[in-house]
């Protein structure tokens, strides 16, 4: 545990009971993040602990950004290094984790797909930086597009040859631009089915369908294409027989 420095204590409760106005970030600097990290989560203790007279699992359960405002410590939120899929304003918990790890209640997956659907529902209005970056950012990807069809393609979730077949069809585009994924597949360079195929589990994953309807996309790919050819106008075949049925005569 760290000792906070008894000037920042005394600043801190000026500043909590109004003789000062300004928090005293001199305490905190970028150049040490860790230092300044560990800072932070300890005077988030002695606020709640002291003011609020929380216990570890209240502090946990109940702590929110109305209270860290109240509690005038919002200021130094920022020195405090959620990682990254957590939103500091629905993640707040994180603090008593940190503080207390025996009262961690769920894993790091639960609380980015948690955040995933606060971006879903309106909650928040951008995911955390670097959420969907590199392979981590395409692994919480993969699990957020089989969070949505849990939820949201009920009907075909245990039908994997549907599943596959439905990611091949334009409804799959509509469908991952509903659920805020499409500009995701589009970064990574991954067709809708490939995304499918990948976010499933290795049990789940089905080679079989996923081989067939490759190829059939490559397929209609290719015939779409070759339709597309400009076939030689009638008219012309027309005026060529006529300039030959002259030359006969």
């Amino acid at each position: 545990m760290l000792t906070l420095p008894p000037d920042l204590i005394n600043a801190y409760d000026e500043l909590y009971i109004g003789n000062t106005e300004r928090f005293p970030l001199s305490f905190f600097s970028k150049q040490y993040p860790e230092r300044s990290h560990q800072r932070a989560l300890e005077l988030f203790r002695y606020a709640l602990t002291t003011r609020l007279h929380w216990d570890k699992y209240e502090i946990r359960d109940h702590l929110t950004m109305d209270i860290v405002k109240k509690l005038k410590l919002k200021p130094i939120l920022e020195y405090i290094k959620f990682p990254v899929g957590f939103n500091p304003s629905t993640s707040l918990f994180f603090i008593a984790w940190c503080l207390y790890p025996e009262t961690k209640n769920k894993s790091i997956v639960d609380v980015e797909l948690e955040t995933y659907e606060h971006f879903l529902s309106g909650r928040i209005q951008k995911m955390p930086k670097m959420y969907f970056d590199g392979v981590d950012g395409l692994n919480r990807a993969y699990h957020c597009l089989i969070y949505a069809i849990n939820k949201y393609k009920p009907s075909i979730e245990n039908d994997m040859y549907s599943l596959y077949e439905f990611f091949t069809t334009v409804n799959a585009i509509s469908f991952l631009s509903e659920i805020k994924l499409i500009k995701v597949c589009n970064s990574f360079s991954i067709s809708p089915l490939d995304f499918l195929h990948y976010s499933l589990p290795l049990a789940q994953r089905d080679n079989t369908y996923y081989s067939y309807f490759s190829f059939m996309l490559q397929y209609n790919s290719y015939h779409s294409k070759s339709s597309q050819k400009d076939p030689i106008p009638d008219d012309e075949d027309d005026e060529n027989d006529s300039d030959n049925y002259k030359e006969d005569e």
